[in-house]
């Protein structure tokens, strides 16, 4: 087995579930430069026998309150990330009730208050229109070193991150959001919802699948059908999970759900279970899982990077806060495409037979597609990947979603060639930052969303609705969603800038797709 072919998504469930089984911080990109299940275990082992550390990898202490200034979009604090889970069979509703005030006791991330007043989303927005310009103006005056900087430009970061609005977390228990004794309103805004026929359950779960009643930081709903109302006689359930999108990212579904169904497991076992609170701390107990990172001090640190141009230890890739601030906006427009289960085996196929993971052979088709219907040389990418470096933070609830820029050469090479390069550079975390003062808007632009994989749960993903909010302007050649609905399936939404031919992408991505099962060693024409 070589590590350095799986998917983004399994590394990070790989690394959750060390952390949660040994006790071990490992970050993603040492495990994909494991060629071994022995290398693997030489690693753990040096993992476990290294002192653990105090600094740069922040942590949350069990009743921690803090402030932080973090990167948040204003309006972001009323779009959740919202995940549906089938769950493999009902859970016990008062273990999930005390499963849930475990979690959020667990991950900050799950108490963040949003901003108190309208006054402090204005200041975060004129606080990161502030930071661009700084940035604009370091790529124009050449800055590289921090040491180097004129005091303008220092005087400038600081004073910016002083004025940045703060984002506050509450106790882990005995605040808000914590409900008082007796009160109708659960933690994380838990709802157990029975149904009574599966067209209700259906529906209900569409509704939630949408994120429908959220509330913030956090609404987790079980949604449960008896056997005796199913249509195929079996008890069916579902759990739904959201989280506010100005702190959290869609990674953030791997360490939510996998805790959650621990703790659940856990919660089960206790003998007494009429004070909540006592229990969730006898399950976080008899779990044993590792401290979870501070998601919310992680995200701090990162916007400091950003902002004082200054290196984290233990953290290889920089928030880019400038992203897409020059290119002007363009008309654009919708296009779909639905990759069927035969292009999914196709994309398998080559995968077996190239050891190139799925998902960046799509990322390759994508690029060589657009490279023909564009009539471009190179291709630059940006992607969105939920592959997360550093100690345990792919274990962090937090938003640390980051873009990342590369190029690659089409023009005369085979498919095969381009997909070997772009994997060994992902392996490698071989992406820069993007060029502020070169960068003309011609980009793949790329939000890849496979699915993760759960012990007795599956994720249930469908396709960016785009009905009521149809493109009109892209910053880029193409931005797209490319989501994983099924093992073999994708849906690909894409605004297309005016002057690219969505038939011509389209044709080029099936000749593309076809020509990694069966020529992928034919060169480009």
């Amino acid at each position: 087995m070589r590590l350095g072919g799986l998917e983004s998504l399994k590394v990070i469930i790989l690394v959750s579930a060390l952390r949660r089984e040994l006790g071990v911080n490992l970050a993603a990109g040492d495990v994909l430069q494991c060629s071994s299940i022995s290398d693997l275990e030489a690693l753990v082992e040096a993992a476990a026998a290294a002192p653990r550390p105090t600094e740069n990898v922040p942590r949350e202490g069990q009743n921690s309150i803090g402030q932080y200034p973090i990167y948040a979009i204003p309006r972001f604090w009323k779009a959740p990330v919202g995940w549906l889970i089938s769950l493999h069979e009902i859970p016990d509703e008062t273990s999930m009730r005390i499963a849930c005030r475990a979690l959020v006791r667990r991950h900050v991330g799950l108490r963040a208050v949003p901003y108190r007043t309208a006054g402090d989303e204005v200041t975060a927005s004129l606080c990161l229109n502030a930071v661009q310009s700084l940035l604009v103006l370091r790529a124009l005056i050449g800055v590289a070193e921090a040491g180097s900087r004129p005091l303008l430009d220092s005087a400038a970061a600081a004073g910016l991150l002083d004025a940045w609005p703060r984002v506050a977390s509450s106790p882990a228990s005995g605040g808000w959001p914590m409900c008082e004794a007796g009160g109708a309103e659960e933690l994380a805004h838990f709802e157990w919802l029975r149904f009574d026929t599966e067209a209700e359950m259906r529906h209900a779960a569409w509704l939630k699948a949408r994120s429908r009643g959220f509330k913030t930081p956090a609404s987790i709903s079980v949604l449960s059908l008896p056997g005796s109302a199913s249509n195929t006689g079996k008890d069916s359930a579902y759990l739904h999970i959201a989280v506010n999108h100005a702190v959290t990212d869609a990674a953030c579904i791997v360490p939510l759900v996998a805790d959650l169904l621990e703790l659940h497991r856990a919660a089960k076992t206790l003998t007494s279970s009429d004070d909540l609170e006592a229990a969730a701390t006898a399950a976080l107990e008899r779990c044993q899982l590792p401290e979870a990172p501070d998601g919310l001090a992680i995200a701090q640190a990162r916007l400091r990077s950003a902002v004082l141009g200054t290196k984290v230890e233990g953290w290889e890739e920089q928030l880019d806060l400038a992203q897409n601030s020059c290119p002007p906006r363009k008309r654009g427009y919708d296009h779909y495409v639905k990759l069927a289960p035969s292009a999914g085996r196709m994309l398998e196929a080559a995968s077996t037979g190239t050891g190139i993971p799925t998902d960046h052979l799509l990322v390759a088709a994508l690029a060589a597609s657009l490279g023909s219907a564009a009539k471009l040389d190179e291709v630059k990418l940006t992607l969105i990947v939920p592959m997360r470096d550093g100690p345990g933070h792919g274990q962090a609830v937090a938003n640390l979603a980051s873009t990342r820029h590369l190029s690659v050469w089409i023009r005369s090479r085979s498919l095969f060639d381009i997909a070997l390069e772009l994997s060994s550079r992902f392996r490698r975390r071989d992406w820069h930052m993007c060029h502020l003062l070169d960068d003309d808007g011609d980009r793949l632009f790329i939000n890849l969303r496979g699915i993760p994989a759960f012990d007795g749960a599956t994720p249930v993903i469908e396709p960016q609705d785009t009905t009521r909010r149809p493109t009109r302007f892209v910053r880029n050649i193409v931005e797209m969603f490319a989501d994983q609905e099924t093992l073999h399936s994708w849906t690909l939404w894409m605004g297309l800038r005016e002057d690219v031919d969505a038939n011509a992408f389209s044709r080029a991505l099936r000749k593309a797709l076809w020509g990694l099962a069966t020529k992928p060693l034919d060169l480009l024409e």
